[in-house]
């Protein structure tokens, strides 16, 4: 399009070369920052106004040529009636919006906002003044071609320093980025910092817990060995031994008892879905048939005695189906014989393992697995413990190292905005 002013693209301001050394501190960035930038500010509402004066006179022209063009009569009078109509018409909508925009005052310039208000207001002044002389520019070029000539002579200075306004403005904008990604940087340290002396504080205090847990570990290990190297501690182990050992004399007992009631198992079970006893001596039934060590006691006695003559006078009365009836009763009366040398047995084997209980008290055994479970719990706390200060130490690391980068990073980026090689103490 003829009448079009596109805007030109500036390169990003180059790093200015670092030749100085500056040493400095976190605390005087910020005030590094305010001085690189508000020079830059006044610099840009300083250059801005000077576009402004250059491009007022600019308008002036364009304004001027727009006046010359209303008087000019283009010398129309040999040109189709219709044609002339289309021409004036295309002419007058060319003044009548160039006029209003050159006529028109910019912004007063007094503080950067204003800068970008007067970069909106000359944006939108070329793209209106662009956009009518598009759509005439055959009508410009044909039958006002000198005009159109001026016009884009002068229209094009316009947007040449608008070109320069928006290199300004982006100038400005990168010092300002670069100093607010600065400040981010100072703001991400300082917290940083924070989590790090946070951090710190929890590690000094769980190695505290590791030590003192260490400490409670060993005493309760002393007290352990001192306990069990106590001679009441051996003889207790000796009384130990000697009831597990009792306890294949309850296994012998039981077995031979389970032997005898296996001989009449037939008619005992047999005789049970048929009795009339009542249900506490059904129950001491029942139980007999499961498992006679246990219901072999002084207190049941007659009441098995009872269940086993029963069952005898049932079997030889033939109301219960067994192979042999005599054999059948003879092992009912001999287990009935045999009641009183289970009930001697058990009481001798119950006797044993009482009096060697009562030796157990020699040692407080107690006392032993209290310290033993305190132990183990601590040995626990001290596992959670570590596992707490690896996974500490470990993020630690990973934040003194994040925040060397944050320094290297704020030194690389300063020094790059100033020219001068800052070196943070």
């Amino acid at each position: 399009m003829v009448f079009g002013f596109g805007k030109k693209k500036s390169n990003v301001v180059p790093d200015t070369e670092i030749q100085k050394e500056h040493h400095i501190t976190l605390s005087d960035i910020k005030q590094i920052l305010v001085d690189m930038e508000r020079p830059s500010i006044e610099r840009t509402i300083s250059e801005a106004k000077e576009l402004k004066e250059k491009t007022s006179k600019y308008k002036k022209n364009i304004l001027d040529i727009i006046i010359q063009l209303e008087k000019d009569d283009l010398k129309l009078d040999d040109v189709d009636k219709n044609l002339r109509v289309i021409i004036n018409r295309g002419k007058n909508s060319v003044m009548a919006i160039i006029k209003k925009e050159t006529t028109s005052d910019f912004t007063n310039i007094t503080k950067y906002d204003d800068v970008l208000s007067f970069n909106n207001e000359l944006n939108q002044m070329l793209k209106r003044i662009g956009d009518v002389l598009g759509l005439h520019t055959r009508i410009m070029h044909v039958f006002a071609k000198k005009y159109a000539d001026e016009l884009k002579n002068e229209i094009t200075k316009v947007a040449d320093l608008r070109n320069a306004l928006q290199k300004t403005i982006r100038e400005h904008k990168t010092i300002k980025e670069n100093c607010s990604n600065i400040e981010k940087l100072i703001f991400d340290h300082s917290e940083l910092k924070k989590t790090i002396e946070q951090k710190t504080r929890r590690l000094s205090e769980i190695n505290d817990e590791i030590n003192q847990t260490n400490q409670i570990i060993i005493e309760l290990n002393e007290s352990i060995v001192d306990l069990k190297s106590k001679k009441e501690y051996k003889e207790f182990l000796k009384i130990k031994d000697e009831l597990r050992e009792l306890e294949s004399e309850k296994t012998a007992i039981k077995n031979k008892i389970d032997l005898q009631f296996s001989k009449i198992s037939r008619p005992l079970g047999k005789y049970f879905y048929i009795s009339s006893f009542d249900k506490p001596i059904k129950k001491i039934m029942e139980e007999l048939i499961k498992e006679p060590y246990h219901v072999i006691t002084q207190e049941n006695k007659d009441t098995i005695i009872e269940i086993l003559q029963a069952v005898s006078k049932s079997t030889l009365a033939g109301n219960l189906s067994v192979k042999d009836t005599e054999k059948a009763i003879e092992y009912v009366q001999e287990t009935i014989a045999r009641l009183d040398e289970f009930l001697e047995l058990k009481k001798a084997h119950l006797t044993r393992i009482t009096n060697l209980q009562k030796g157990l008290n020699v040692f407080n055994i107690n006392a032993l697995a209290t310290k033993e479970s305190e132990l183990q719990k601590h040995e626990t706390d001290l596992a959670r413990l570590e596992e707490m200060r690896n996974k500490l130490e470990e993020e630690l690391n990973k934040d003194n190292t994040q925040l060397s980068e944050i320094i290297a990073k704020i030194t690389s980026d300063l020094s790059k905005l100033t020219g001068t090689k800052m070196i943070l103490n």
